[in-house]
Formats: C-alpha cells, structure tokens, sequence
C-alpha cells in the first residue's frame, strides 16, 4: 500500500488508482492519527527531487551563522549541505537516517530535549495531525526556527488527501497557531506560489 506514495505510473488510469489508494491511506492515517512509518523509512536516502533541493537551498539561506541547527524531518539531510560552516547539525526523523539521527514520531511522541538553538521543519507539518501540540513542545526549547507549509488560500483546488497532507491551513490560521505557541513574531516569506517560509521568533522577556 504504502510503496504505491512513492511512484506514479503513466497510464491515467493507473495514475487515478494510485491516487485513490493514496488518498485512502492518507485518511486512514486521519482517523488513527498515526504516521506512515513504512512510507518513511522507506524514502530513507530516496528524495532525489531537484524541487525539494532548491527548496532546501532557499530556506538554509535564512538560517543565521553560527547555530546548532536541529533538523526535524531532515530525510537525506539536504539542509546540512548548505549549512554555513559556522553552523553544527543535529538529524532528526520518523526514521532513522544515520547513526546520528534522532528518532521521534511528532504524531505519537514528545519532542525529546535537543542540544540545539535553532530549528528547522520543512515539509512536516502537513503531516502532523496535532499542530499546536508540537508547535508548544518546539517553543519550549527553542527561541527562533523556519518551517515551510502550503497554505490552503495558495492552492485550494490541490488534491491534498493524494499527497498524504492530513490538514489544509490557510496561511492566517497557521500564523495565529505560531503566536499561540509563543512565537509572537512571525515572518511569512513567499517562497513559491504555494509554498511559504514561516520564520519564527520569540521575543526575549524583559
């Protein structure tokens, strides 16, 4: 069931059928409020997307110097890449990458404590069933971080079911979330049309 998320055929009829059954796991994965373990570890080392690279690129560009950046679902670890050295790395993930990796399951486990001043979450949070709930976990330990999410306003016809996305957030719901969480200061950057950049702040008590 699951290797049917990582292939499309070229057949439309075959490529509806995939769909579907994408879509049919995505909304078992609702109802149970669990993650797709398999699907993950399966990918381990497999995300070859140049997309997903220039992403990775763009959103590293906003990282400051000088960081120990935590990576939460760092897949095959693009974002240490482009890093600037001045920056330390810590891997974290559903599945294990590397003998560095931190295993946690956002969707069933607590964000263990992490040695690290900086985070960044791309591609995870529309497939976080809790949003809040780890939004706060983050907010407890850190202070700045970038996540990247596809609001629901940008691309409202995407078939978000067939991409395994288990919620549809407009850009103003999510903002408010962030600020609720403790990130009071919240810059949205427009990384494609239906792509945003959330870097997040908190500001220093007085």
């Amino acid at each position: 069931m699951i290797d049917s998320l990582k292939k499309m055929p070229e057949d439309k009829a075959e490529i509806e059928a995939v769909r579907q059954e994408r879509r049919l796991t995505t909304i078992r994965s609702i109802k149970s409020k669990s993650s797709t373990h398999d699907f993950w570890r399966d990918m381990a080392g497999d995300v070859k997307d140049d997309l997903w690279l220039e992403r990775t690129k763009a959103a590293v560009g906003l990282v400051p110097e000088g960081r120990h950046v935590v990576d939460i679902g760092c897949g095959d670890m693009k974002v240490e890449r482009f890093l600037p050295s001045s920056c330390r790395y810590t891997p974290l993930d559903i599945a294990q990458r590397d003998d560095r990796t931190i295993v946690v399951d956002l969707n069933r486990e607590r964000l263990p404590k992490i040695d690290a001043n900086f985070f960044v979450c791309l591609g995870v949070l529309e497939y976080l069933h809790d949003i809040p709930k780890v939004l706060r976990q983050l907010s407890r330990q850190f202070s700045d971080g970038l996540v990247s999410y596809h609001p629901l306003e940008r691309s409202p016809a995407r078939d978000r079911l067939a991409v395994g996305w288990v919620n549809a957030l407009n850009s103003t719901e999510l903002t408010a979330l962030f600020k609720a969480a403790g990130f009071r200061n919240v810059e949205v950057i427009e990384y494609k049309p239906s792509l945003h950049f959330y870097r997040l702040n908190k500001p220093m008590k007085s």
